[in-house]
């Protein structure tokens, strides 16, 4: 999936070392943790020749959990689970179904955008699954390296610009036929 990932071009990726690139298959389950697992093994093995690992890219999540060392719950996808709830936000709403999480966990609700479907279906996954909150599975450990964080910002407007023309580009680039071989290759939409 290198249009609809942004992957780095194969020049770029020779010249400096890049990880976690071409790791899994696109229906191959690919949770937080298993993301916080690769990271840091990668991030010890760069170490051990010497070098100095740079995190760059990627959600504002995953990074977090791999500098902050969260402390992740280990379940495994119940897609029956996963598909009843999807049923019930169809009915209620993605508004709703953040609700309902917000009644039995609301640390966690307050923590999930209501809007982030994926997110809340995730926690009540978690929560039916083991018996215990999301909240109370899903903590911050002690971060295992010292880092320097570095962060850029520019105006929004200018942002959603620089947005927009990085999907026509993409879409000028092939992303639609990249789309279209993944379906023919047997890949699942979802």
């Amino acid at each position: 999936m290198d249009i609809g990932t942004a992957k780095p071009p194969l020049r770029e990726r020779n010249r400096i070392p890049h990880h976690l690139v071409d790791i899994t298959e696109p229906d191959h389950p690919w949770s937080l943790a298993t993301f916080q697992d690769h990271a840091h093994q990668a991030i010890i093995e760069i170490h051990s020749r010497g070098h100095l690992p740079m995190l760059v890219g990627g959600t504002g999540q995953y990074l977090r959990a791999v500098v902050n060392d969260w402390l992740l719950p280990r379940v495994e996808p119940d897609w029956k689970l996963r598909e009843a709830l999807e049923g019930w936000a169809e009915e209620i709403g993605s508004a709703g179904l953040h609700h309902r999480l917000g009644l039995i966990d609301p640390l966690a609700a307050s923590s999930i955008d209501p809007q982030n479907l994926r997110r809340s279906i995730r926690a009540l996954e978690v929560i039916f699954t083991t018996g215990v909150r999301f909240s109370d599975t899903h903590r911050s450990g002690s971060s295992r390296y010292h880092v320097l964080q570095v962060g850029l910002t520019m105006p929004r407007a200018i942002l959603y610009e620089r947005i927009d023309r990085r999907i026509e580009s993409m879409l000028e680039g092939g992303l639609v036929d990249e789309v279209k071989n993944l379906l023919e290759k047997g890949f699942p939409p979802n």
